[in-house]
């Protein structure tokens, strides 16, 4: 359905939450449910999900028809008929989908070692300027915090202040 066609009405959701989640699951997904208009094109159900294809760019989105009378507990029972993860449901979910992941993970891990993104030198290829230069910061001691101004507050200060201790 043309989402320019969807009459979105008087909404009692005003708060449309974080749709950047939702729009990267719809662009890795598709759409997994439907929004759902009456017959007049009027929304019952899927707000967020309209407006996060918005944000996607789409111009058409899947939508089921019904037949509704009272739309006002068709909104309601969308919203609350529903049942979230128990905590230790979302931890089994995690650990399933790390589980799916990690030889995904580890060959591009094996890919990037032998070729890095650039092409030229891949994860063996040696530290980055930055690394090598804390690699020469001298271990951290309790005479630092003293000796150390307390405006110095970054790296580059800090680093700068921390050999100069080191060499005096």
């Amino acid at each position: 359905m043309l989402i320019e066609k969807i009459v979105i009405g008087d909404r009692v959701r005003k708060d449309m939450g974080d749709l950047v989640g939702l729009a990267e699951s719809m662009k890795r997904h598709g759409l997994l449910h439907p929004v759902v208009v009456k017959k007049d094109s009027v929304l019952v159900a899927g707000h967020r999900r309209i407006e996060a294809a918005r944000n996607l760019g789409w111009k058409d989105i899947p939508a089921t028809v019904i037949d509704v009378t009272d739309l006002l507990s068709a909104e309601r029972d969308e919203n609350f008929e529903r049942k979230n993860f128990t905590p230790s449901e979302a931890v089994a979910i995690g650990r399933l989908i790390e589980e799916q992941e990690k030889p995904l993970a580890e060959e591009r891990h094996r890919t990037l070692s032998r070729r890095g993104p650039d092409g030229l030198g891949g994860l063996d290829s040696g530290p980055p300027k930055r690394m090598r230069k804390t690699r020469s910061v001298p271990r951290w001691s309790p005479r630092h915090n003293r000796e150390s101004p307390r405006h110095e507050r970054n790296a580059r200060t800090a680093h700068g202040s921390l050999r100069s201790l080191h060499r005096g």
